[in-house]
């Protein structure tokens, strides 16, 4: 795995080397070509879940979350699951139609 520390020495991100589970949460990770290939996993100072995508797709929380990966985000097609600090879901895209929301669409609630 990678990780990526801030000049304070707290933690800024981590490439996970093989997909991980992260607080309940099947979190992508690295590729054929190693962690550097993987999706980025970030973690709040207190080490609670902030962000991480997919690997599949997943019920989060009630919610039917689409699978996703860094470099299709880069060029807008993949969104990464959020969390609040609290751990309460705040977004993802959308693995099947749920409520009023299709197939798709950007999922956000409020905390």
């Amino acid at each position: 795995s990678i990780v990526e520390l801030l000049p304070d020495g707290r933690l800024r991100y981590v490439m996970m080397k093989h997909d991980t589970v992260v607080s309940s949460v099947r979190c992508s990770g690295g590729g054929l070509l190693g962690p550097a290939e993987g999706s980025v996993t970030v973690l709040y100072p207190g080490g609670k879940l902030k962000l991480c995508y997919l690997a599949g797709d997943q019920v989060v929380q009630g919610v039917p979350c689409a699978s996703g990966g860094l470099w299709k985000a880069t060029v807008g097609h993949d969104q990464a699951v959020e969390f609040y600090e609290n751990g309460k879901l705040k977004s993802c895209r959308l693995s099947q139609d749920f409520g009023n929301h299709k197939r798709g669409d950007a999922f956000l609630q409020l905390p």
